[in-house]
């Protein structure tokens, strides 16, 4: 499992369990951090921001590609 600590430190120890995920906290300065994947693919992204350019709308993007259109308005 990659955790990817803000300070960039790679001494760790584990600090429970968010939203099923393995949280850690650096051992110098005690920052902490989840592991796993956040949000969606640099391919879809791409994809979004293609159809954006091509003049759809954010909620027909969301039914094309069948993500949040929040999320298209935000890359946007």
């Amino acid at each position: 499992m990659e955790n990817k600590i803000k300070c960039g430190q790679r001494e760790k120890t584990k600090s429970g369990f968010h939203r099923g995920k393995q949280r850690c906290k650096c051992k110098s300065c005690g920052c902490g951090c989840t592991g796993g994947r956040n949000g969606y693919p640099e391919d879809i992204k791409q994809k979004t921001i293609k159809c954006y350019s091509k003049a759809n709308g954010f909620r027909r993007i969301k039914r094309l590609l069948h993500i949040d259109h929040v999320s298209v308005m935000n890359w946007g």
